[in-house]
């Protein structure tokens, strides 16, 4: 049985001022999907991530989820992201926070869970990505490798049906500074090679679009 697609992005355009970054991007989300966005720096691999976030509203086309068109004015943009999580380029880590807090910040203040439950799962996340020494560190004394994994773990605890993460960087799983290990490393993934910076979301198709530099 085919499973309805979580996610699905149709015909989507965008542009800024004159220059077309995005055109006519087709894709779909199924539930278990890793999809990869492979493309040179400046091709619009984070714009298009930032359009399905409603951080940008596309020129052109829609974002569907679970069927229903999500880039009109009428869509609650807070009810959505908090079922669409996304890891930013540059993690935007609280830096008045350690990494526990950093954590449990989402799901106690939004999803209004209680501190004990928050605290739980943000251990559960942080394990997964090999950053459990590390919950009493703040934000400056981590490495760029680490915070990743801390902003991975952070959005995995407000358990969205869909991640989206920039710039991924791979590393050694052994736990060490610097290292990229990842949450749902287990789960499979297809991609292209090539030494292109990646982008992704995972609820393991590689389907084409159009990006331009």
């Amino acid at each position: 049985m085919t499973l309805e697609p979580i996610l699905e992005v149709c015909h989507l355009s965008k542009s800024f001022g004159t220059h077309q970054v995005l055109r006519d991007v087709n894709f779909t989300v199924h539930p278990g999907d890793v999809t990869s966005i492979l493309g040179s720096s400046g091709s619009g691999k984070s714009t298009l991530l930032r359009c399905i976030n409603l951080l940008e509203r596309p020129n052109q086309g829609e974002v569907r989820f679970h069927g229903r068109p999500i880039t009109g004015r009428g869509t609650d943009a807070s009810a959505y992201r908090t079922r669409v999580g996304m890891v930013f380029q540059s993690f935007n880590l609280f830096s008045n926070m350690n990494v526990l807090e950093n954590c449990m910040a989402g799901p106690v203040k939004v999803l209004r869970r209680s501190r004990e439950e928050a605290r739980a799962r943000a251990l559960r996340y942080l394990e997964q990505v090999g950053m459990a020494p590390y919950i009493n560190a703040r934000p400056r004394q981590l490495s760029g490798g680490q915070k990743q994994r801390v902003a991975i773990a952070r959005a995995l605890a407000m358990e969205p049906e869909v991640l989206r993460r920039a710039h991924l960087r791979p590393g050694p799983r052994d736990g060490r500074r610097g290292a990229g290990r990842h949450a749902g490393a287990g789960r499979q993934r297809h991609d292209h090679a090539g030494g292109h910076p990646r982008d992704g979301l995972c609820p393991r198709r590689e389907q084409p679009g159009g990006f331009h530099g």
